[in-house]
């Protein structure tokens, strides 16, 4: 897939996302950049959750799929290009060294 289409797909997403989050109540009130970092957290954990109680993968991925759509959200929320970051930090990635210069994990 070309970056172009990569941007094209991510922003529609964003898009979306954000839609309906604004459709569902959920931009009614300002909440704070750190409880939105909160909330992306608190997907990620209920993933990890989800993993050790053994739920299996489509539970795993159902969480891990809300952390991107609060990631998403946020970002639109707060204008910010996060297709664009993406693409670049992807990019960025590749340029690294074999394990970022010996990082164990």
């Amino acid at each position: 897939m070309e970056h172009n289409e990569v941007l094209k797909a991510l922003n529609t997403l964003a898009d979306d996302v954000y839609q309906t989050a604004v459709d569902k109540g959920w931009h009614e009130n300002t909440v704070p950049f750190p409880a939105q970092i909160a909330l992306i957290h608190s997907e990620l954990s209920e993933a990890l959750q989800a993993d050790r109680k053994g739920e299996g993968s489509a539970a795993v991925a159902e969480e891990l799929a809300d952390v991107i759509i609060r990631v998403l959200d946020t970002a639109r929320w707060l204008e910010l290009d996060i297709a664009k970051a993406i693409v670049e930090k992807t990019e960025a990635n590749k340029a690294r060294p074999y394990r970022h210069g010996g990082r164990k994990y």
